[in-house]
């Protein structure tokens, strides 16, 4: 099992063209992306078929799963995974700013103390989207230059989430041995998260670690599941899917750099020829 790898699973559902505009960002803003393990798990219906097929002829080097079964299929990729260390991702994100997966191993393989890492959090978040208000940022030790770790005890929305699908980074067996507690009773990356989640209240100290700002953002413009009523800009999907079949993609390079103070924000797209 390696330790100088990454492996990113990625989950996607009817977002052909989100999840284009997620792996251009993460191939533009990290530094050495030859260190990614990538796997996408894909739910789609019959209508986004061929717009993922697309997808996967423009990045041959990326894994592309069909669901069938999401829990046995998602089961099968972490028994499959050779790599140290896992991170999660949705399609409905985008980079924003340069990292390097290096610097985050280095730290997790140095600071056994460290459960997982944060690509979406940072000292600019000071908002909640999903609670519509002002959130306290915890008391940050800086380890080296950009980094630095906090414990969530009496943290306040994203930053006592220690089990986000947003970015976040574990050592594959300690994720395993949570997962365990809870892979029965999932059936969609929605349900994952939501009974992990559940599971921090049985641990009395968790250390999180997290660059000075963040490295992505989860732009809420559409809901493709049906197991939560999350917020959102409830925007239809299907445009997305007449802009694709049209040859155009996000302009993922609008958002370089951007100031934002939530894990999520409601942002307005702009569009370029493929």
């Amino acid at each position: 099992m390696s330790n100088n790898k990454l492996k990113i699973i990625c989950f996607s559902k009817n977002r052909p063209l989100q999840l284009y505009s997620l792996i251009e960002s993460f191939n533009y803003y990290c530094k050495d992306k030859e260190l990614a393990d990538i796997d996408i798990l894909i739910n789609s219906d019959d209508i986004f078929l061929d717009s993922y097929k697309f997808v996967s002829s423009k990045f041959v080097n990326l894994n592309f799963i069909y669901e069938k079964n999401f829990k046995e299929d998602f089961c099968s990729i972490l028994e499959k995974t050779n790599n140290y260390f896992v991170c999660f991702l949705v399609d409905d994100i985008i980079f924003t700013d340069y990292f390097n997966i290096k610097d985050i191993l280095n730290l997790m393989k140095s600071k056994n103390e460290i459960f997982s890492f944060s690509l979406r959090l940072g000292k600019n978040i000071n908002f909640s989207y999903t609670l519509n208000k002002s959130i306290s940022i915890p008391d940050l030790i800086n380890l080296s230059e950009d980094l630095f770790y906090f414990n969530i005890k009496d943290c306040q929305s994203y930053w006592g989430y220690p089990f986000s699908l947003d970015g976040n980074i574990y050592r594959l067996h300690e994720f395993v041995y949570f997962y365990n507690f809870i892979k029965d009773s999932i059936f969609s990356p929605n349900t994952l998260e939501s009974k992990l989640s559940i599971l921090k209240n049985n641990i009395t100290s968790i250390n999180m670690s997290c660059f000075e700002k963040s490295k992505l953002i989860n732009i809420p413009d559409n809901i493709v599941q049906i197991d939560f009523k999350n917020r959102s800009l409830n925007n239809d999907v299907f445009r997305f899917l007449n802009k694709f079949n049209n040859n155009k993609k996000i302009d993922f390079l609008k958002f370089k750099n951007i100031e934002n103070k939530s894990c999520h924000v409601e942002l307005n797209y702009s569009f370029i020829n493929i």
